[in-house]
């Protein structure tokens, strides 16, 4: 979990608010983007933004022990995990080669294959490596618990078979669940 640290005594510029990056901001930029140059500068700015002394600790010291094993970040291309990516793929330049974003295709939502094509295309964007998921099987329940415990399960297969060591999902501080 990168989660900002709410102390602001902990991050030069204040505080993060609780709602970081609005979704349908993070829509708006990467829509109109004719390259993946300007989606750099964007995370660039971001981490400007919230730079690495405002995430948490255990998550700056686990990417940053990371050496040379694969990471993944799970993206749905909601705000959180669209930031978390973002963010990962500006502070750690050197880990560029090595990063590969999930997404997992849930169905459920006549937007879900829109947001399949979102992180799609961010991914292709940011010359990350990508994995997309959809249900194995027919669906028989559709809470937030299963529908988590999918996707953990995929993810879970792509970190094995790759030997990943680290996985990312971006959530705010507020989700208890995840």
């Amino acid at each position: 979990r990168m989660a900002a640290s709410r102390s602001p005594s902990a991050c030069v510029s204040g505080s993060p608010p609780t709602s970081l990056v609005p979704e349908e901001t993070i829509r708006q930029v990467t829509e109109q983007l004719p390259s993946g140059k300007k989606l750099r500068t964007v995370s660039s700015k971001l981490l400007t933004t919230f730079p690495l002394n405002c995430w948490h600790e255990k998550a700056v010291g686990a990417l940053k022990d990371s050496s040379s094993s694969p990471i993944a970040v799970a993206c749905s291309g909601g705000a959180d995990s669209t930031f978390a990516l973002l963010m990962i793929y500006a502070a750690f330049p050197h880990c560029r080669d090595r990063i590969s974003v999930l997404h997992f295709n849930h169905g459920l939502r006549e937007e879900s294959d829109k947001d399949e094509e979102f992180v799609s295309e961010l991914a292709r964007l940011l010359e990350l490596k990508q994995s997309i998921y959809r249900p194995s099987s027919p669906r028989t329940k559709d809470d937030e618990g299963t529908l988590r415990d999918e996707r953990l399960e995929s993810f879970i297969k792509f970190c094995k078979s790759s030997k990943t060591k680290l996985l990312i999902q971006g959530h705010n501080q507020d989700d208890v669940a995840e």
